[in-house]
């Protein structure tokens, strides 16, 4: 067409053809080299008519990200042009055959397209997708969101290391943040694929790592010292039974349930589990181990490396977001707000975690959920968790991509016999009703709302089969073996010890019974001896009424404390109160003669001291050669006289005290 205008033109002067021919020439070698750049296809766009075409990785993983556009609606009239690289770094283009298309479900529809993630499992090619359907002027806008990616730097070197964002028009480096040691300073940042970041030491500013950003990902920078030797070699066993013990009265403190059994078992939603299985084996090679020190015993950190890969910020939200539906449905539709999600933790060989229950404010109803386990499981590695109706251990296995629902705060859960296999990877997530951070004081309960007893490591494992069979000490790793030897130890030194005091508290209890009832004969004699008075006082039928409430009272708790439902209430309601435990009213919750026999010696006590009173005030009173003229408020020595009881005198005259004791002690009525 060029050349068409150009042989058309008007003739030109002489001196101008020379010009004209170079304008021609220019003007062809163009035309050309657009041609044969239409002909030459691109490396990064290919054509792809079925799923085995997509490569993968040695483990069956898609090895790059991809963005696919129906073939029929790629660079037509209407349909969408293939995005040039600069805006879709790190992906590669597929135009998808019809039965393609039809898979990822964007068949004879224009403008479409989807984009696929690197490092997708083979089966989840289909589902671990992101589908658009729409105006051909949103499309720029939509892949862009595709594009941004979450990175996260987790530093273990000796210093303090500096992140530098790389601008690819210049190369030059600008500072971004500084990253201090340790898990808890882990930087988080929302950046595009295909940027490029330099990590430097402040110590030298030597080149610690560089990262293109491809995907979400996770990177830790240095590495870990391992554990000390002495460490390792401490005795925990005390720690431990004291650390059960603790979780046990954790688990009683929270008096809300939500469900009849406290549990269930399910399946995450493929699309959820494609996610976070893609995001885990991405990272998998970065791993820190999880910072346990000081943090308590609940898992043997000391034997057995817990490994961990904390997910980012905005994929964690997006999994909790999709998993919440199904929370309030589990628990019957109450709504939830979402609290926590922690993870992933990798679990290696001979790990335990000891029953326990999670924090009150903000795990109410959560889930545990099994993304990846090895294949040279000896066994399935069990999580026990305690039943709300029988408080009896359920064994409950898991496989990948399982969800256990449980109410973490309530019901007991561990994990306590050793994993037999290389690994055991789970994340746990965490919700609690709406608006209501004290959910766990609420009495509404689906279940016997009865306290749980003590239950010891060693009691888990001691119960595996209804014969009594122990565990196969040889099957366990040596530090887990001696870690149950020191338990089992310690749990027996506890049971001996329990014995020999309950059999020293019952022989006191008899001698204590003994001298009870020698002096509840004097103090019978006592109050016999003081009753006429008294009744001069109060009056017969007054001491008849006393004696009358009394003996009820007594006769009621006598009938009460028979009955053992009585006996459990009264003991749960005194093991709420310290001065309770002090005083050792849940014990006596046990022994109802011996409390009996306390409560009758302290009525008689009381009733003798009340009457002793009485009389004593009534004899005064009636003794006193004045005691008509303070009646009518007429004083001889002239401190005080009648017109002055509306207390305006001062305090300090013996008359206005006297007169403040009469008016409003015993004539008033008003005092006490």
């Amino acid at each position: 067409r060029a050349l068409g205008v150009c042989r058309n033109m008007a003739p030109m002067a002489p001196e101008f053809r020379g010009v004209r021919r170079i304008v021609l020439s220019i003007m062809a070698l163009s035309c050309l080299a657009s041609i044969a750049g239409a002909a030459t296809p691109r490396d990064d766009v290919v054509t792809l008519t079925e799923m085995g075409e997509l490569p993968l990785d040695e483990d069956g993983h898609l090895q790059d990200n991809w963005l696919f556009i129906p073939l029929d609606c790629a660079d037509r009239p209407g349909g969408l042009q293939v995005p040039p690289p600069s805006s879709r770094a790190e992906r590669k283009v597929g135009l998808l055959d019809v039965e393609l298309a039809q898979v990822f479900g964007i068949y004879d529809m224009c403008p479409a397209a989807v984009t696929l993630g690197k490092g997708t499992a083979a089966e989840h090619l289909h589902v671990n997708i992101e589908r658009f359907v729409g105006a051909r002027d949103e499309f720029e806008g939509w892949l862009q969101a595709r594009q941004q990616v979450e990175v996260g730097w987790c530093n273990y070197s000796p210093d303090t290391v500096k992140l530098f964002w790389v601008d690819s028009s210049n190369g030059k480096e600008i500072f971004q943040a500084s990253i201090q040691v340790g898990e808890p300073h882990t930087h988080w940042r929302q950046v595009f694929m295909g940027h490029k970041f330099v990590l430097r030491s402040t110590h030298d500013k030597s080149v610690v790592m560089e990262l293109v950003a491809t995907t979400n990902e996770i990177r830790v920078i240095g590495r870990q010292g391992e554990v000390d030797e002495n460490v390792k070699a401490k005795d925990r066993s005390k720690e431990i039974a004291n650390t059960e013990i603790y979780e046990v009265k954790r688990s009683n403190n929270v008096k809300r349930t939500f469900t009849e059994h406290g549990f269930s078992k399910s399946r995450l939603p493929v699309d959820v589990y494609a996610s976070m299985r893609t995001y885990y084996y991405n990272n998998r090679a970065h791993l820190a181990r999880e910072e346990w020190g000081g943090k308590g015993v609940y898992v043997n950190w000391w034997e057995s490396d817990p490994m961990f890969i904390p997910p980012p910020f905005a994929l964690k939200h997006e999994w909790q977001q999709k998993l919440l539906p199904l929370a309030e449905e589990w628990i019957g539709g109450y709504e939830l707000d979402i609290t926590d999600m922690y993870g992933m933790r990798k679990y290696t060989d001979g790990a335990i975690l000891i029953p326990h229950v999670d924090r009150q404010e903000t795990h109410a109803v959560s889930m545990i959920l099994n993304i990846d386990q090895s294949d040279d499981l000896e066994e399935p590695w069990m999580v026990k968790i305690q039943d709300h109706q029988t408080h009896e251990f359920v064994e409950v296995p898991m496989e990948a991509g399982d969800l256990l629902y449980y109410e973490s705060a309530k019901c007991l859960h561990g994990r306590p016999e050793p994993l037999k296999g290389s690994y055991y990877v789970n994340l746990f997530t965490h919700y609690r009703p709406k608006n209501n951070p004290q959910w766990y004081k609420d009495k509404l309960a689906t279940a016997p709302n009865e306290n749980n007893e003590p239950v010891l490591l060693a009691d888990l494992l001691a119960d595996r089969g209804e014969d009594g069979a122990k565990v196969d000490m040889s099957k366990l790793t040596d530090g887990a073996a001696d870690m149950l030897g020191h338990m089992t130890k310690h749990y027996n030194n506890v049971k001996e010890t329990v014995v020999k005091h309950a059999e020293t508290v019952a022989k006191h209890a008899e001698v204590v019974t003994k001298h009870v009832t020698k002096h509840a004969e004097v103090v019978s004699k006592h109050v016999s001896k003081h009753a006429s008075k008294a009744a001069n006082t109060i009056g017969d039928a007054g001491v008849a009424a006393a004696s009358s409430v009394l003996g009820d009272q007594i006769q009621r708790v006598s009938d009460g404390m028979s009955n053992v439902s009585s006996k459990r209430n009264f003991r749960r309601k005194m093991g709420k109160h310290w001065w309770a435990r002090w005083l050792g009213l849940a014990w006596l919750g046990d022994h109802p003669s011996f409390m009996i026999t306390c409560i009758m010696v302290i009525s008689l006590w009381a009733c003798l001291s009340l009457t002793a009173t009485g009389v004593s005030i009534v004899r005064r009173l009636t003794q006193s050669d004045d005691f008509k003229s303070r009646k009518d408020g007429d004083y001889s020595n002239g401190s005080y006289s009648n017109g002055s009881h509306d207390g305006i005198e001062s305090s300090s005259s013996p008359g206005n005290r006297a007169r403040k004791v009469v008016g409003g002690g015993l004539m008033g009525g008003g005092g006490g």
